[in-house]
């Protein structure tokens, strides 16, 4: 929940959570595993991408946030431990997770999720499609933040954690997955959230 002077973002409030203190040992260990140049951390292939303009809105809203990890720096009094979607998106990792309480940028629209098989990657890949209007914000935002490991959330729930190594011009976030049938649930969930059907 946002302190004293800090503006409402629209997310969901945050469970209440204790600081949370990482080892050097603890953080290399967890990172030693994304050796990649591209946005690693084993969860599925999920992309970001923009629909077109004339895309209709969904009836019901839903919130995709993006939260520094406390890998990244962290003020104890700033973090706050968030629930993965799932243990399958998980993969190991602590969960509850621990990530900064307030998003790198305003609340973004989720309009529709779809999964994907990716030729070149031979990996699954969910795709959020978001408001075509917050593009340019998302992008400035991840820029920001590049080689910082960051916590990709829907309605504060995080589905994805990526460790920001390139370029975000193509409004594309790939994170490797190995658990295919997480990511078809994922997509079907937030079908069924948003009132679609799949």
């Amino acid at each position: 929940m946002a302190g004293p002077g800090r503006a409402k973002t629209g997310y969901p409030p945050p469970p209440e959570s204790k600081p949370w203190h990482p080892t050097k040992a603890s953080v290399m260990a967890r990172l030693s595993r994304s050796q990649t140049a591209t946005l690693v951390l084993t969860f599925a292939l999920l992309a970001l991408v923009i629909p077109p303009a004339a895309a209709q809105a969904q009836p019901n809203r839903l919130v995709v946030g993006f939260h520094l990890h406390c890998f990244s720096g962290v003020a104890p009094a700033d973090q706050v431990r968030l629930d993965y979607w799932s243990s399958g998106l998980a993969r190991g990792n602590p969960d509850p997770d621990c990530v900064a309480r307030q998003p790198l940028l305003a609340p973004v629209t989720l309009q529709r999720a779809t999964l994907h098989h990716d030729d070149a990657s031979l990996v699954d890949l969910v795709r959020l499609e978001v408001d075509p209007a917050q593009r340019e914000a998302i992008d400035r935002a991840l820029r920001a933040h590049l080689r910082k490991v960051i916590a990709i959330t829907v309605q504060n729930r995080i589905v994805s954690t990526v460790f920001l190594t390139g370029s975000t011009a193509d409004h594309r976030i790939p994170v490797y997955v190995a658990d295919k049938v997480a990511a078809a649930d994922l997509v079907s969930d937030l079908s069924i959230m948003l009132g679609q059907q799949r």
